[in-house]
């Protein structure tokens, strides 16, 4: 998926639209979100018919100069190359289904190991 910009969009403004639930605002609902630099993570719950299921997402920022800020929005489950999760979200969400997933979540946790200086012993 592309980049989608508004012209004279705010970053504010981008980040309204992408926690609006997109299409259907009544099926995606943003439980927790935090923007660091330019990635919005967020822990989305999806309910449909009788299931609900948390996922991490995530909506790159950015500024077109003179035309306004976009965004692109992916998954975890497509192993973002971003690593500013908070590992809060990690810890209220399962781990996908995913051949990426499980590697990305171990790569946020040895960023946030090296920031804080702790040493990451990898699981399994």
């Amino acid at each position: 998926m592309g980049w989608d910009y508004i012209e004279g969009a705010s970053k504010a403004d981008i980040v309204n639209r992408c926690l609006s639930g997109g299409g259907k605002p009544a099926e995606y609902l943003p439980l927790v979100h935090k923007v660091v630099g330019r990635c919005l993570w967020v822990v989305w719950e999806h309910s449909s018919a009788n299931r609900a299921a948390r996922f991490i997402g995530l909506c790159l920022l950015e500024e077109e100069q003179g035309y306004g800020w976009g965004y692109k929005p992916m998954e975890e489950a497509q192993g973002p190359d971003e690593i500013t999760c908070p590992l809060q979200f990690l810890e209220i969400t399962p781990l996908p289904d995913s051949p990426y997933a499980e590697e990305w979540r171990a790569k946020v946790r040895e960023y946030h190991a090296a920031k804080s200086g702790q040493l990451v012993i990898p699981l399994g």
